[in-house]
């Protein structure tokens, strides 16, 4: 018979190598925030995204992009390019948005 003792060093070990800590974030660890609280349609706020140096901001103003050597925001409802080193923003007219850093790859659908 297994002893408890023996048994919760196992369980542990098998939660800290699948990764389940308890946290509530994305599994590869994207730093992809929505500051709706909760998204979905309906909403007035902008969905923003953060890596560290950077940021981009999508919502009714337009799309927004900050990096140390980015300062760049676009009206509503036109295609944006953004492209420095480390940094590829793309929106559709008011469609589509891709985000792509070092340590950000974001893809999704603007609804109203």
């Amino acid at each position: 018979m297994v002893h408890l003792r023996f048994l919760f060093p196992i369980l542990a070990s098998i939660f800290i190598l699948a990764g389940c800590d308890g946290a509530n974030r994305p599994v590869d660890g994207n730093p992809v925030s929505d500051s709706s609280g909760g998204g979905g349609a309906g909403t007035d706020k902008p969905l923003e995204i953060t890596w560290p140096g950077g940021s981009v901001t999508i919502g009714d103003e337009g799309v927004e992009v900050k990096t140390p050597n980015v300062d760049v925001k676009t009206k509503p409802g036109v295609g944006t390019d953004v492209k420095a080193p480390g940094v590829n923003v793309s929106t559709s007219a008011g469609e589509s948005v891709k985000v792509k850093t070092p340590t950000v790859d974001f893809e999704g659908r603007i609804e109203k």
